[in-house]
Formats: C-alpha cells, structure tokens, sequence
C-alpha cells in the first residue's frame, strides 16, 4: 500500500491581489505550489503526489515544478504528471468504505452527514452515488445542512472587510459556554450573524440562567435528599405546579434534541428560567424558603431540588463547563454520577390532568391583572413594594367561589401581598378575568422584621405572630 497526497490547487488569488491562482503566485521567489510540494516532499509517509488544479491552468510538469527539482530517492529530474485523476469529491465521497465500514467501532449506514449548503453537489452527492452504485443503499440515514456565519448586518466575514469576530476574544471575554450558547439560539438553517453586541446580548440570557440556578443551590444549602424529600402528595400546589412546567420543559427539550432544533431547545429553557421560574415560582416561594415553619420550607426545597436535577441535565449539551460547576454543588443520591455528562437525561412523565392545568392557567391570568393593579399603586405612590399592599378582590359568585378554595395566606403568597381580601360583588379595576376585579390599598399595622409583611399584631420585638411562633418566642 502507497500513500497518496492531494494537493488541492483551485482556489482563486483575488484576495491577494492576483488574477492568476493562488498556487501560481509568487512568495519569496518559488510559487506557493512549489512551497506546498517541498513540504510534502520532506514527508517520509507520503509515496506520491497528486495536484488537483482548474483546467484552464493545466501546465506541464517542468512548467510547474522550480528549476532544478529532482527526486531525493534516485535523483531523477524528469516528471510525469498522473492522467488518473477522478472528481475531487471521490475521495470523500468513498469515507463511508475506507472509514465506517473498517472500524468496528462505527456503523454502516452511519446516523447523519452534516455540512453546508454546497456539500449537495459535493460530499452528500459523491457518498450518496459511490454507497448507492456498490452497496445498493445510502450511506446515512441523515442528512443536516447548515447555513455560513455571517456578521451583524448579514455580510459574509472577510479579513479584508475587518468584519470577522474572533473566537478566542469572545472565550476571553465571556468564557467558552458563551460561544457554545450562540451556536445553541442560533437559527442554523439559515446564515447565522455573529457579532460582539450579539454575543453581549447572549451573556444577559446566560447570567440569567447561572442566576436561577444560583437561587435554588443557595437555598438548598441544607437540604439532604436522602432525608429531607417530602412526598409529592404532601407538597404544596404551586410546588407540584413547578414541577409539572419542569416535566413540560423536559418534553419540550427532549423533542427539539430528537430534531436537532437547538434553537427551539435554548428558548424553552431561558423562557423557563425567566417566566416560570424568576418571575414567579422563585418570587413566590421566598417566603416560605425565609421565614416559614420546617414543614413548609421542606416542600419548597424539595420542588426545588427535583427541578434543579433536571435542569442541569437538560442545560448540560448546550453549557457543558457552566452544567458541570452546578453539578458539583448538587447534593448527590445514591446512583447519581460525579459528572452531569455521564447522566441519562430526564424523561418527560405523563402531563398533569386538565383540571389541574386549567386551574392554574386560571390562576396565573388572574396574577396577572393583579400585577397590573399593584403596579398602578405603586406608581401612585400608595404602595412602595408589593408586600406593603392589603389586595381587595372583588368577585362575581363564580370567581368568589374559585378563589376561596384556596387559603387566604397562600392566595397572599401568589400575589406577594400582605394580606388578601374577597368580596362578592362589583367594584375595583377590572382586567381580562370575566367577573373579577381589584383594588389595592396600604396593608394596616407594622411591618413584621423577618418576613416583612404588614400585620397589626406585630408584637415590640417586632415580629408577626407567625413569625414569632416559627422562632420558639
């Protein structure tokens, strides 16, 4: 067996200033083909030389090679070009044989080809017709193609133009996850922009997702798995309501991987971090993660652990080193592996029954036109945060009925309120729930020095009597 070196000699030599190819242009005396073919001759494994060039610029041997060449082996200065020459793409057009199908490690037909647009009239076809012609069959099962990177305003990178972006300053200056998640939100079918202020933009979407991470290990500190974990039917409501938007992130995730739609995998996961976590599961719980009886904080930890396992695992094929870092301050149990990429990521369950989705589909409209109505007290300067606020809810039968299956300290939780009353019949400010409308007003009493919230029983050592009760005092 002979090793045979190509030498793909085609390209073209505008960029530097030429119209002539670049292998003919002329560098410290000698053509950039004669430097490429001394390289390769100094080479002890390669037997034969072969150069691939455009037709138009076929040249005998004696044309190309520098005067005086001659051969180390028998010293001969007399050369013949080879006639024998195949489509470019042949050779790696034929991989499938030479490669996949000689390592037992591989397969034949292999899961997927993935390149450019271009590689349709080169790679995919050349091992599509070598694989078709002998084995009868494709030589993937896939195919993925992808589009260029382009800069911010859509205009192909050039050295000349000054538009390229450098991966290794983007690594220094945000870390290499950052460029993994550029890759991940990126829309791949199409051309993909880089640029420094997309890359900015992507650091505050992954600040916010090291954040909420952040927030449950912090609060999880003291939180033993092993012992701790509170049994689904004895969580609170919004708990299992946490746990089930994880479960539909998992499916959600599950589902994009399957399809490689990285994008649609990336956007489910910050709307996750940012809407159903941050913004309200996260703000919601401090109460009880703070100031609450052990019971009580037991379950929001428990919620939050389970949902934390999960994330990390589904975060870990787009942030690899950022997954890692969580992993090592996740509480382990027995069978879980030192590194997250040895995990076997989560599986979706069945989804939560209709009612309870429709309920808090429910719930969470009406948060929102209570939103609406703390946030006009606010800029009224009737209120200063939220839990400064006793919320009025003024309902018709139906929606008096609804809210009043919940208890009056949890429906406060929800709203970040001090104090929530209900009352059947119109009034206050009406939002897109039918029959319901609100109205906030300055919480009576002090405010509590451990949870902060507005109570008229707080006591001269300046603490609600739950408070005081969860404390022994």
């Amino acid at each position: 067996m002979k090793n045979i070196g190509v030498i793909l000699a085609g390209g073209s030599g505008r960029r530097l200033g030429s119209e002539l190819p670049k292998q003919f242009i002329v560098i410290a005396g000698k053509t950039v083909l004669a430097h490429t073919l001394h390289t390769f001759e100094k080479h002890e494994r390669i037997d034969e030389i072969i150069i691939v060039v455009h037709k138009d610029y076929i040249k005998e041997a004696e044309e190309i090679l520098p005067a005086g060449t001659k051969c180390k082996k028998c010293g001969c200065t007399s050369f013949t070009k080879a006639r024998d020459i195949m489509d470019v793409w042949f050779d790696s057009g034929s991989t499938w044989s030479a490669v996949c199908r000689e390592r037992p490690e591989l397969t034949y037909p292999v899961d997927m080809y993935m390149e450019g647009a271009d590689q349709f009239r080169g790679w995919f076809q050349s091992s599509l017709l070598t694989s078709v012609a002998t084995q009868g069959q494709a030589p993937y099962r896939e195919v993925l193609c992808h589009g260029w990177v382009v800069d911010e305003k859509g205009k192909q990178m050039h050295k000349s133009a000054g538009n390229g972006v450098e991966p290794s300053e983007i690594i220094r200056d945000y870390g290499a996850d950052i460029v993994r998640l550029w890759v991940a939100s990126s829309d791949y079918t199409v051309d993909v922009r880089a640029g420094k202020e997309i890359f900015r933009q992507l650091s505050e979407a992954y600040r916010k997702m090291r954040n909420t991470a952040r927030f449950m290990l912090g609060n999880i500190n003291d939180f033993d798995p092993n012992k701790d974990m509170v049994a689904d039917d004895q969580l609170f409501e919004i708990d299992r309501w946490a746990l089930e938007a994880c479960n539909q992130l998992t499916a959600t995730m599950r589902d994009a991987y399957d399809h490689y739609d990285f994008s649609r995998a990336y956007h489910a996961l910050y709307n996750f971090c940012v809407i159903d976590m941050s913004n309200f599961y996260m703000d919601v719980i401090k109460d009880r993660l703070y100031c609450a009886d052990d019971h009580a904080r037991r379950c929001a930890q428990t919620a939050l652990y389970r949902i934390l396992v999960d994330f990390t695992k589904l975060l870990a094929p787009i942030l690899s080193f950022t997954s890692q870092e969580i992993w090592s301050y996740v509480p382990k149990m027995p069978g879980m592996k030192d590194y997250v990429v040895f995990e076997q990521m989560p599986e979706a369950k069945a989804a939560a029954d209709e009612a309870f989705t429709a309920k808090w589909d429910r719930i969470m409209a009406i948060r929102d036109d209570v939103k609406k109505v703390l946030e006009q007290a606010r800029a009224d300067k009737t209120i200063g945060s939220s839990l400064e606020a006793c919320l009025t809810l003024y309902c018709n039968k139906e929606v008096y009925d609804f809210l009043n299956t919940i208890p009056m300290d949890e429906l406060a939780d929800l709203f970040i309120v001090s104090k929530v009353d209900l009352t059947e019949g119109e009034g206050g400010v009406k939002g897109i729930v039918e029959g319901l409308g609100a109205a906030a007003a300055h919480a009576a009493g002090n405010k509590c020095l451990r949870c902060w919230k507005y109570e008229p029983a707080v006591g001269e050592n300046g603490l609600c009597p739950r408070c005081a009760k969860v404390l022994g005092l």
